[in-house]
């Protein structure tokens, strides 16, 4: 029996001997243990075949203290994304996760700056408003080019200053709100047309919007946009009819030929510009008959000057002579002020009834002698807008 316990006991110690080692530790003393009697550990850590590895649950608040010189590396992570979370400790420097989106920007407002801001070519974006205390320099895309204009405002006068010309191209003053500008080009005007040489910027409309135009199609108070002065006979044969001036004319002052149309049977004066106008002729009858008329009859003969655009006679003279002579004559005046629109067509028309008077020569008109022409005298003025 003895035997048989004694065996029992060595085989036992036996196999504690064979899973047991040996380590000696910092202090040179040798420890003895069973690294599969390991089986369990916590706190961040598991224990898998008598081995302890990183991984697990934390079970109680942890800490890990470094050191200037006992720091902490982690090598071999992945490369991330812009959209990954960001690993942020608090206060207490507990680490935790935050998402991307949430950050909004640094709050600018808590700093002061104590040395320029250099963007280094990055661009300020998404800004409600800028204040300027002194001024905003604007540089030139090309660097050998220095100089720079700059925004700013002093007592009240806004200006945009040119370091090449050392002065402001341009000046806003706040109290009457007038613009000055040292110079200016318009390279075209509303209507998209380019200036000629001695072309003046008018207004194109109520708005102020600005057009170039010719010196000589400019209509200023005053001006005449016809002006005829006739020294023969403006073939007023017959009862009725359209004066056509022709080559009867000694003035055509400022006439153009956009503005007098001759090639039909009769003259045709177009408008230049809407505005008022005062049109102006001088006139007279005279008449021939074959002898002493014995009985005294009423000769008349009459002028007109027609809107041939919206068919009205804007002014009419009436001539009237009570004739018992073989020539007789008498002059009349017509003036007319009307508002016109620019294209509308004007003419000039008479009628007379010498015809159906006896004892007057068939051929007799409204100028009877080929020396005294009827018409004189015919002028159209613009007088305002």
């Amino acid at each position: 029996m003895k035997k048989i316990v004694c065996m029992l006991l060595l085989a036992q110690s036996s196999f504690m001997m064979a899973q047991t080692e040996t380590f000696i530790t910092t202090n040179g003393k040798k420890v003895e243990i069973n690294p599969n009697s390991l089986n369990t550990a916590d706190n961040g850590l598991s224990a898998s075949n008598g081995k302890v590895q990183l991984g697990g649950t934390l079970n109680k608040p942890t800490q890990i203290v470094t050191t200037s010189s006992n720091t902490l590396t982690i090598q071999g992570l992945q490369t991330g994304a812009g959209t990954d979370n960001v690993l942020v400790a608090d206060a207490n420097g507990v680490l935790k996760w935050v998402t991307r989106s949430s950050f909004l920007g640094d709050n600018l407002g808590n700093h002061t700056a104590a040395q320029n801001l250099n963007m280094s070519n990055k661009n300020i974006t998404n800004i409600s408003n800028a204040y300027i205390k002194n001024e905003a320099q604007i540089l030139d895309r090309t660097p050998e080019n220095t100089n720079y204009f700059s925004l700013y405002k002093s007592n009240g006068i806004f200006g945009i200053y040119s370091s090449n010309k050392g002065g402001n191209p341009l000046e806003i003053d706040e109290a009457t709100g007038k613009n000055t500008v040292s110079s200016l080009r318009i390279t075209k005007g509303t209507d998209n047309i380019a200036p000629v040489a001695g072309a003046i910027a008018t207004s194109a409309d109520n708005n102020g919007n600005v057009k170039w135009v010719a010196p000589s199609e400019v209509t200023p108070v005053g001006t005449a946009f016809f002006k005829y002065t006739l020294q023969s006979d403006a073939s007023f044969a017959g009862n009725n009819g359209k004066v056509k001036f022709d080559n009867k004319i000694v003035d055509k002052s400022n006439l153009k030929a956009s503005i007098v149309d001759n090639s039909g049977t009769y003259s045709i004066f177009v408008v230049p510009k809407t505005g008022f106008y005062s049109i102006t002729a001088a006139v007279y009858q005279f008449f021939a008959s074959t002898g002493t008329i014995s009985t005294p009859v009423t000769m008349r003969g009459s002028v007109y000057i027609n809107n041939e655009t919206t068919g009205t006679k804007i002014g009419t003279v009436d001539l009237y002579a009570l004739s018992v002579s073989p020539y007789y004559w008498t002059p009349g005046l017509l003036t007319s002020i009307e508002k016109l629109n620019a294209g509308d067509k004007i003419s000039v028309s008479f009628s007379n009834n010498f015809a159906s008077q006896s004892g007057i020569n068939a051929g007799t008109n409204i100028a009877g002698d080929g020396g005294h022409p009827s018409v004189t005298y015919f002028s159209g003025y613009f007088i305002s807008e």
